[in-house]
């Protein structure tokens, strides 16, 4: 895609459903580009959460009462601490080069700890359940019964919370993007586009109409499917 600088600005018309940005580039090829972006690091980010809550929160599970309880409150001390204080100190310690990996580990840092302890919460419950006390009768490893029965049985709970984590994880990038503090390599998303459009919010209001439409919109789908797969 080509930028045409004398079509900068405009407003949208039949050939342009959403006008041109500040560049001369078509705004709904960026939006387009914008979601696949967002998309890939909010579905990367939420698979890759859940898988690890699973297994710290299984692994919690099964430490004594002390240490258990030593991590249980180091989780919940994390979740009450603002991600967005999190990604400043993350920043000011490693340094605005590498903020790129600073912001994987910092949605990774705010997406994990909710997750460990609802988790952790649901496997207290099959910990009662006959299943289980069959499995582990039967002599099965933790690998084993981690896999065969507490996924399956955690997984009516884990997809709603799946979904809602895509929409927070893009949400929070998409904050942290218009902050400033987002990926400094030229990958498109919808925060860099909300940022650009900010500054012609009189003169092309369209810039930062339109990018905005497309994050609500695909908040508030990841949000509605959530609510719909819980009350399934």
């Amino acid at each position: 895609m080509k930028p045409d600088f004398f079509k900068a600005f405009q407003a949208p018309d039949w050939h342009s459903p959403c006008g041109y940005d500040a560049y001369g580039f078509l705004l709904h090829v960026r939006i387009l580009k914008g979601l696949e972006y967002s998309l890939t690091l909010g579905l990367s980010i939420a698979i890759l959460s859940l898988i690890l809550a699973v297994c710290i929160a299984y692994a919690i599970s099964k430490m004594g009462p002390i240490k258990r309880e030593f991590f249980l409150t180091f989780i919940d001390t994390i979740i009450s601490i603002p991600s967005l204080l999190i990604v400043l100190f993350l920043a000011s310690v490693v340094g605005m080069s590498k903020v790129t990996a600073v912001l994987w580990i910092t949605l990774l840092i705010c997406a994990i700890p909710f997750k460990i302890r609802f988790t952790y919460n649901l496997i207290q419950k099959l910990e009662k359940s006959s299943l289980l006390e069959s499995a582990k009768a039967l002599g099965y490893n933790h690998r084993r019964i981690l896999w065969k029965y507490y996924f399956p049985n955690l997984k009516p709970y884990l997809i709603p919370l799946l979904s809602w984590s895509i929409s927070s994880t893009i949400l929070t990038e998409a904050v942290l993007s218009f902050l400033g503090l987002g990926d400094p390599l030229r990958n498109p998303s919808l925060g860099k586009l909300l940022i650009e459009g900010k500054w012609y919010m009189i003169e092309a209001p369209h810039l930062i109409l339109f990018p905005t439409i497309a994050l609500l919109l695909v908040i508030y789908f990841f949000n509605y499917l959530a609510d719909s797969i819980k009350d399934s």
